[in-house]
């Protein structure tokens, strides 16, 4: 006897996908705007008491360091909509909450921002990244 599966399954399975997309979008975006900024400040300008070499190179430091992060970010999210929707499909309905990944990840958010933050603490002024 087949079992209906019902949409609120699917949705929630995509809102969720949806989600964590929007999150690395975001971080995406910050990041590859910090690389742009960083690049376009780099170019001599600093000369002129826009921004100082330091900024630029923490700056780019953390753009460098939220983009690995967001495509991780989206990687998982396309994993785990794949995989819940074979599971959903198959009418598994076992081990579809994983709780260790998102946990990882935002260690890996946490880690990698205060790893900027500290750098800007102790390079602050200094830093070149070129």
């Amino acid at each position: 006897m087949a079992t209906r599966i019902e949409p609120k399954v699917l949705l929630a399975n995509e809102r969720t996908y949806v989600s964590w997309m929007r999150m690395a979008s975001v971080m995406g975006a910050i990041g590859s705007g910090l690389l742009a900024g960083a690049s376009d400040h780099g170019s001599g300008q600093e000369a002129q008491g826009q921004v100082a070499s330091g900024a630029t190179g923490v700056a780019r430091a953390a753009g460098l360091v939220l983009m690995p992060v967001a495509v991780l970010f989206a990687l998982h999210a396309a994993y785990t909509y794949w995989s819940r929707n074979v599971k959903i499909q198959k009418r598994v309905y076992t081990d579809i909450a994983n709780e260790t990944v998102p946990l990882l990840l935002g260690g890996v958010l946490v880690v990698s921002l205060t790893s900027v933050l500290l750098l800007d603490i102790i390079m602050g002024d200094t830093i070149s990244l070129k």
